[in-house]
């Protein structure tokens, strides 16, 4: 059953990276091995592993089926259905999740609402206008859509993916119309208003967030994280402790535990009813109820729902009366996460769960952990933190470029700490705010002194050990599979050998493929990278020995800017450690708005810009100007415009040539027709091989004559 388990679970997994999906007619070819199966039992395994290529596909395929379609996307129309998630406040308004109950086409005076496009489809929706949106209330709202789209750059988060995990069918934003209003409020989802209350009690409670570590209660008791900081959060990143920050698999599994042991502990003072029903039995499915409820008031989130799933098979064994290994259950659990939602494992919570999890059964199983008394014991929690903290290396190392290296030792006193008194305090509080609003009060000032002491406790760490975040290079596929079969040696080796010798020789042999490098770009060339952030521009100009940015797109909100969340990414996956010269080309959001982290991560480097104002006076800028030029490593940078002051702010834009003895970019940035007249008329040297289009390709940009000028010298040249 096991091996028939792993089969279907590699055929979901191969079956998600397939680059395209055939015709769904091919995917009854799939079934034929199953029906072998049944006369020839040596089929059953590559039987499996075609079920769960064909649950994969056949999900895609369905949902695919489902999306917005191409010709509404950008189009005005009417829905009407209820908000089903917490909406999620910032200065320029709100976003959440709505629920499509009807559609209509057509103009609203002689809508019907009988459509049925989207119908029970989740659709993300933002707004940029005062509307008080809660959980469980319905609404007629006049939208925007387009169909789930994120960034595309080597790095970066994928959002597309992150949308499609959430079965959301399409995104876009309420249009501004006096028809938009609320016909209907009622309690559903339950969950979802529960939290809505409990969120809406604190803020009433604590107003202007009258207490500092309010934001953490908040994240512990429902799983609502945005009110907590990036400074928070790259100082629990730092300390490697971001997973006890909310409502994680670890947590989860922590109630149900709890539940389980106090159940049995309840049941042993009546015995007679251990006549009738077991008490494990009893327990166990007690476990799985709390399991239930604390992911319900975490909103069912992907790593609340993977560990809901995780308790429920752990437990089933138990509610059957019958032995089951922990691996079986650990197999079990894997498959029936895979047939929940078939794309999980496009997300890095999936494995690090997995993974996590994986090594603590190993651990734990293991003969030799299960002979350990008094101090034994903390070195065994010790071993146990440095076994994860090795399992997950490989995964850290291909999603994140970075990893702590004092979370073995911080997390042996922040996982106690935390799930033992942080997170039942939590827990009490949330279950006190719907019975007395002054035991809940007193509570939160006992939480809000834990969280202090918490909280302090990692800035001493950050603050004597600031090395202790480590940046790790990115690696070819066939370095990160040497890593991964090293670092399986690394913790199987100590388990059939005396001592750690053996094992740290094997950790030896993970250096080699960690720091060999590809060869760099040869002397006169250079590489250009041009990054998606949407509306504006960001690119990354290499030669051999240095790397420059031109342009860092947009900031989208207070909390995400291109700056910290594509460019910094793009870099760390390319092991760029040093960046030499920053062009801002002019002040417009959509090509500074990502400064402000560039500036955090890169203090040191050059800036330039056109418009000064956007730096502070802190930093030294220089300031973009005509015929400027430098050399680096045999490529010629140039600066065409501006000349002089006094343009306005897209003319302002700093007009850039590169260029080899072979091949040349001229980026034009936000230039309008009036400047690319003077370029024709004062510049000789306007050949490139790619020409950047001016303001996107504007009306107002793109001069008929420029346009064919360049295509002259590419032609001529």
């Amino acid at each position: 059953m096991r091996s028939l388990m792993i089969a279907f679970s590699l055929g979901v997994l191969l079956g998600g990276i397939i680059p395209g999906l055939p015709e769904s007619k091919y995917l009854a070819l799939l079934v034929i091995p199953l029906i072998l199966s049944f006369r020839f039992p040596l089929c059953r395994l590559l039987a499996a592993y075609c079920l769960g290529l064909f649950w994969v596909l056949n999900w895609t395929l369905n949902s695919l089926a489902q999306l917005l379609p191409a010709e509404l996307e950008r189009k005005d129309f009417w829905v009407r259905g209820n908000v089903v998630s917490l909406p999620e406040v910032n200065d320029t308004g709100s976003q959440f999740f709505f629920k499509v109950e009807k559609s209509c086409l057509k103009p609203l005076a002689s809508c019907e609402f009988s459509n049925e496009l989207l119908q029970n489809q989740l659709i993300q929706l933002s707004t940029y206008e005062k509307l008080e949106v809660s959980p469980g209330q319905h609404w007629k709202f006049k939208v925007r859509l387009k169909r789930p789209h994120g960034f595309a750059n080597p790095g970066g988060f994928d959002y597309e993916a992150w949308l499609w995990q959430k079965k959301i069918r399409a995104s876009g934003y309420v249009r501004s119309d006096e028809a938009n209003f609320l016909y209907k409020t009622e309690p559903d989802p339950v969950f979802t208003i529960l939290r809505n209350h409990f969120r809406q009690k604190l803020s009433w409670l604590f107003p202007d967030w009258g207490l500092k570590h309010l934001n953490l209660i908040q994240a512990l008791s429902i799983g609502d994280r945005q009110g907590i900081s990036n400074e928070e959060w790259d100082l629990f990143s730092a300390t490697g402790t971001n997973h006890l920050m909310v409502i994680s698999g670890m947590h989860v599994g922590f109630v149900a535990l709890i539940f389980y042991h106090l159940c049995q502990l309840g049941l042993k003072r009546i015995g007679s009813l251990a006549l009738h029903v077991p008490s494990t039995r009893i327990a166990a499915l007690m476990a799985i109820i709390a399991a239930f409820f604390y992911a319900g008031m975490a909103g069912f989130a992907l790593p609340a729902q993977r560990a809901l799933i995780m308790v429920a098979a752990f437990m089933l064994a138990q509610c059957c009366c019958r032995h089951s290994s922990v691996i079986n259950s650990y197999c079990l659990a894997l498959v029936l996460v895979l047939i929940f939602n078939p794309l999980a494992p496009v997300s890095s919570g999936f494995w690090l769960s997995f993974i996590a999890v994986a090594v603590l059964v190993f651990v734990v199983n293991h003969p030799d952990r299960q002979r350990s008394a008094g101090l034994i014991k903390l070195t065994l929690m010790f071993r146990t933190q440095v076994f994860i903290f090795l399992g997950l290396l490989p995964f850290m190392l291909l999603f994140f470029q970075q990893t702590s290296i004092s979370a073995p030792l911080v997390n042996l006193i922040a996982i106690p700490y935390v799930t033992f008194f942080v997170v039942p305090l939590c827990l009490l509080i949330l279950v006190m705010s719907y019975f007395s609003t002054e035991l809940m009060v007193y509570l939160c000032f006992f939480a809000e002194r834990l969280l202090e002491i918490f909280v302090s406790m990692l800035e001493l760490i950050s603050q004597y050990w600031p090395q202790a975040l480590v940046e790790l290079p990115a690696l070819t596929l066939w370095q990160w599979m040497i890593l991964l079969m090293l670092i399986a040696m690394v913790l199987w080796v100590p388990t059939r050998a005396r001592g750690f010798w053996p094992a740290i020789v094997l950790l030896l042999f993970c250096v080699p493929p960690v720091f060999v490098r590809g060869d760099k770009l040869s002397d006169s060339e250079f590489q250009l990278d041009v990054l998606d952030v949407g509306q504006g521009p960001a690119l990354v100009i290499r030669t051999r020995q240095h790397v420059m940015l031109y342009d860092l797109g947009p900031a989208y909100s207070n909390s995400f800017d291109a700056g910290g969340g594509i460019v910094l990414p793009f870099l760390r996956s390319q092991n760029i450690k040093h960046v030499d010269r920053v062009i801002v080309s002019h002040g417009d959001n959509d090509h500074s708005g990502g400064l402000r982290s560039i500036l955090l991560a890169h203090p040191a480097t050059e800036y330039f810009s056109s418009d000064l104002s956007i730096f502070s006076s802190m930093h030294h800028v220089g300031e973009c100007r005509k015929r400027q030029s430098w050399r680096w490593d045999g490529v010629e940078f140039e600066i065409l415009h501006p000349d002089k002051a006094g343009y306005s702010s897209n003319n302002s834009s700093c007009v850039l040539r590169i260029s080899n003895a072979k091949h040349s970019v001229l980026l034009t940035d936000d230039i309008e027709e009036q400047v690319e007249r003077y370029l024709i008329e004062t510049e000789s040297n306007l050949d490139a091989d790619i020409l950047i289009a001016a303001h996107h390709g504007s009306k107002t940009s793109s001069y008929r004559p420029f346009r064919l000028i360049m295509w002259f010298f590419q032609v001529v040249i």
